[in-house]
């Protein structure tokens, strides 16, 4: 598994290719934060069929064009994230730039 042990964020996982590439992560050992705006029943769908891999989930609901939204749940899903590790290991995540200076 080429990403096991690393902690992804994928925008717009509810649907379409960005699903597709959350559930490609989560095939390849990763665990997913999925970023979602307006559908929460399908972005909770996509974390039901990441579970299904045996891998982890959490949902961040937030409109990537408000920097503000993001930061905040940039952060809160850092934390869940470090929460529910069994291994106690940091995260990629909260890394030296933040999502809005990477992109």
């Amino acid at each position: 598994m080429q990403f096991a042990g690393k902690v992804v964020l994928v925008t717009g996982a509810q649907q379409g290719i960005d699903r597709a590439m959350a559930l490609e992560f989560a095939a390849a050992g990763a665990d997913v934060a999925i970023n979602w705006l307006d559908d929460d029943g399908a972005a909770q769908g996509a974390a039901d069929e990441i579970h299904a891999c045996g891998r982890r989930a959490i949902l961040v609901q937030a409109d990537v064009g408000q920097i503000e939204q993001v930061r905040r749940r940039q952060l809160e899903g850092a934390r869940a994230f470090v929460r529910s590790s069994s291994r106690g290991d940091g995260l990629g995540w909260a890394a030296r730039e933040t999502i809005i200076n990477i992109t």
